[in-house]
């Protein structure tokens, strides 16, 4: 069960990276297309400025407190894997929450940059991965896990592929200041 004062903080850094994403989401309305160039994941899928808006748009739906579908679970450092120390986007339906994406946080993590990057990359992981940005969002999704799926088990970052894709979303938020 997760304490006011922790329910505060988490809502507080959603919000902090929530108020970033959508400063880039206006500013991607005004780029030429695609505004997102394939990653060696998204299989050649080409973003509209409607794609980048419906996707800005369902992110901000699920980082609003009591909107979205998206279930945030407060973990110990232990339970979070060697790759994602801060927030992990687990899947859907992880953690005996069927139907929803679930989103790890480490209960230890402190408000600030490293966190907010974290989380907000999470949430995109779970806005792509259920469909709720629109079926190009989806596949892109998709065809990075299915790269990431590829990797030998020895990988030292088994979701490789779809970090860099949120990596490409989070330098095209950076590039629009």
């Amino acid at each position: 069960m997760l304490t006011l004062g922790r329910r505060l903080a988490i809502t507080l850094v959603a919000l902090m990276a929530v108020a970033a994403i959508l400063r880039v989401s206006n500013q991607a309305v005004a780029q030429p297309e695609p505004v997102l160039s394939p990653s060696p994941a998204s299989t050649g899928v080409n973003l509209s400025k409607e794609d980048v808006v419906r996707f800005f748009k369902a992110l901000e739906v699920e980082l609003t407190p009591n909107s979205g579908t998206v279930f945030v679970e407060i973990v110990p450092a232990d339970k979070l894997p060697s790759y994602d120390p801060l927030v992990h986007y687990a899947g859907i339906g992880a953690d005996d929450h069927p139907n929803h994406p679930v989103v790890m946080s480490n209960q230890s993590a402190q408000p600030g940059d490293a966190t907010q990057d974290a989380l907000a990359s999470a949430f995109m992981l779970a806005v792509m991965d259920s469909g709720e940005a629109g079926p190009k969002w989806k596949s892109i999704y998709d065809a990075a896990a299915a790269a990431d799926a590829a990797l030998p088990p020895s990988a030292p970052d088994p979701y490789l592929h779809r970090h860099e894709l949120t990596q490409q979303l989070r330098s095209l938020e950076k590039s629009s200041h």
